[in-house]
């Protein structure tokens, strides 16, 4: 195997090692902390390890699923949604990467629903992400088999190697002689 095919192998792998374990990694669950303060909505969202989840859009919606509003979280993983009426309401934070939550809250906040989503799943409604697994992997494999067939044509069909070329037109020449 020639070192070019080394070097093309090695980055090749290392592309594929970043694709499947990149991000934050599928271990982390959403938490989300809501309070009224001064009758006003707040949201803080971590990862289940405290890390806060900077970025995460936060939604508010009425029960038939029509937005609010919508925010993002701050560094810190904290957000501002506003004053809203007694009621139900839907809340969905969606931190990326799979990570997201689909709760009912029911305002005002009663003392023991001031936490949701406490080691919920990062998928939506406990969904496993499998068919997007399956066309990762077929994605991959047929990158594989094309650079593969790529580099055997490049190489002459692959065949034979440079070495066997020369010692067949050896065998050739002194049997001409």
């Amino acid at each position: 195997m020639s070192v070019e095919r080394i070097k093309a192998m090695r980055i090749l792998l290392a592309a594929v090692l970043v694709l499947v374990t990149g991000g934050h990694g599928l271990a982390h669950a959403l938490v989300v902390r809501c309070d009224m303060a001064q009758g006003k909505l707040h949201a803080v969202v971590t990862y289940e390890d405290g890390t806060p989840a900077a970025r995460a859009i936060v939604r508010l919606s009425d029960m038939d699923n029509r937005p609010l509003v919508e925010s993002r979280t701050d560094t810190q993983g904290r957000c501002f949604l506003g004053e809203f009426p007694a009621g139900e309401y839907l809340l969905i934070v969606d931190a990326g990467a799979g990570h997201r939550i689909r709760k009912k809250l029911r305002l005002p906040l009663a003392e023991t629903q001031t936490s949701l989503g406490e080691r919920h799943k990062h998928h939506a409604d406990n969904e496993l992400p499998w068919i997007k697994i399956l066309i990762g992997l077929v994605a991959i494999g047929l990158f594989f088999a094309t650079w593969y067939v790529v580099l055997r044509r490049r190489s002459g069909n692959g065949s034979r190697s440079a070495q066997d070329t020369y010692h067949a037109d050896t065998a050739t020449d002194t049997g001409r002689t």
